[in-house]
C-alpha cells in the first residue's frame, strides 16, 4: 500500500469511528434554514442544538420543527436557547429539521449549533452497524 492511500485509510477510518458531527450556521431574522437527511427506516437519530451566537439586537431564542417525510410532526418546540430530539424513522425517506427565529429584528441573525448523528441497525434490527453522522453536510442545508 502506497503512503497516500494509507493516509486516506487513517482518514476514513477516523471520519467513520467519528460520534458527533457539529454544524453551525446563521439564521437572519425572519427567515429559516431547514437540515435534511435521507434515513433508512429503523435508523434511530439524536440531534441537540443550541444557539451559539446572536447579534446585540437579536434575541437569543430560537424555534425548531422535525418533520418525517410524510410531513409528520416528530419534534416541535419554539423560542427556547437550547432543545434536543430523538426519533426512530418509521419509513425510508427524507427527514427534514427546521429552525427559525421567532422574532423578527430587522439586521438580527442568530447563528445555531446543531450536533446530529444518526446509528444505522442491521437487516435484524439490532444495532450492528457503527454509527454514520447524518444531516451535518453542507450540501444539506436548505435556505
Amino acid at each position: 500500500m502506497t503512503a497516500s492511500r494509507s493516509l486516506l485509510a487513517v482518514i476514513l477510518l477516523a471520519a467513520t469511528a467519528a460520534d458527533v458531527d457539529a454544524l453551525v450556521f446563521d439564521v437572519p431574522s425572519g427567515g429559516s434554514k431547514c437540515l435534511t437527511e435521507e434515513l433508512r427506516r429503523g435508523a434511530l437519530s439524536h440531534a441537540s442544538y443550541r444557539v451559539a451566537e446572536a447579534t446585540s439586537a437579536a434575541s437569543s431564542a430560537v424555534s425548531a420543527r422535525v418533520a418525517g417525510p410524510r410531513g409528520e410532526e416528530l419534534h416541535l418546540t419554539e423560542g427556547v436557547e437550547a432543545g434536543e430530539f430523538r426519533f426512530e424513522a418509521a419509513e425510508d425517506g427524507r427527514y427534514t429539521a427546521c429552525f427559525w427565529t421567532p422574532r423578527y429584528l430587522r439586521g438580527a441573525i442568530v447563528s445555531i449549533d446543531v450536533q446530529w448523528t444518526t446509528e444505522v441497525r442491521d437487516h435484524a434490527g439490532g444495532a450492528g452497524s457503527p454509527p454514520a453522522v447524518a444531516a451535518a453536510k453542507e450540501g444539506h442545508i436548505d435556505k
